[in-house]
């Protein structure tokens, strides 16, 4: 290989990983986001320091997503499940640990323990037109939305929806 041709394939080499560096970084600000698990609120679906990566454009929000959102009552955002969607009549018996969504009881294997922290919020409830309720996984050790602090989650402020881990 000549000089010319040495140093036009350095420039064309360089260019390429440029155009896919771009590329990337795009599609994780724009698409997709890495968000490492702060805390172990979710345990035992994700434990501190999992890393997970989310979608940042979604059509709809379901009961069990998981999701990361923004909060007025908590500094940075957040990691929970979505328990419930608007319109959905959400209570908590913190004596028995029973989550009933619309008048049946959750079956919830993904949690840690059963729900006896009361955090002050008032139930039933009603969730709010746009609006989802979000819980941690590990109930007894999660700031969500039973928390008047948190309270119900603008779906506006939802920054992302789980896709999969690359930590668990």
């Amino acid at each position: 290989m000549s000089k010319e041709e040495g140093k036009y394939w350095l420039v064309r080499l360089l260019a390429d990983a440029a155009i896919t560096v771009a590329v990337v970084l795009i599609l994780f600000r724009v698409l997709f986001n890495i968000v490492i698990i702060d805390g172990n609120s979710m345990l035992p679906t994700f434990r501190d320091g999992s890393i997970i990566i989310t979608q940042c454009q979604f059509v709809d929000l379901e009961r069990g997503d998981i999701v990361v959102c923004d909060t007025d009552g908590y500094d940075g955002a957040i990691v929970k499940r979505v328990i419930a969607v608007e319109g959905d009549t959400l209570d908590i018996d913190f004596d028995t640990g029973d989550v009933t969504l619309n008048g049946e009881v959750l079956d919830e294997p993904y949690i840690r323990e059963a729900t006896h922290q009361n955090m002050g919020t008032q139930f039933p409830l009603v969730v709010e037109e746009g609006h989802v309720f979000v819980m941690g996984d590990n109930r007894n050790n999660s700031l969500d939305s039973r928390s008047p602090d948190v309270g119900q989650i603008d779906q506006d402020d939802v920054r992302g929806k789980y896709l999969f881990s690359i930590v668990r």
